[in-house]
């Protein structure tokens, strides 16, 4: 990283981690409904299609309604 580089690197990975975390732990995710499924792992084409299919997910609240304030 050397002498001047950004000292909040760390930290900002951190908190991103920890975010993710939170997020996974504290909803159950699942497809909307009468949406279509995105094959994030297509087999037959090598190509990364991540940056061109939207990935969108229903988070459902899994822990009391207290937690969550």
């Amino acid at each position: 990283m050397g002498k001047r580089g950004c000292p909040a690197v760390k930290i900002g990975s951190t908190i991103t981690t920890m975010l993710l975390a939170r997020l996974l732990q504290g909803f159950t995710w699942s497809l909307p409904p009468n949406s279509i499924c995105n094959d994030l792992i297509n087999k037959s084409s090598k190509i990364n299609h991540f940056s061109s299919l939207p990935l969108v997910a229903q988070a459902k609240p899994r822990l009391a309604n207290a937690m969550y304030t």
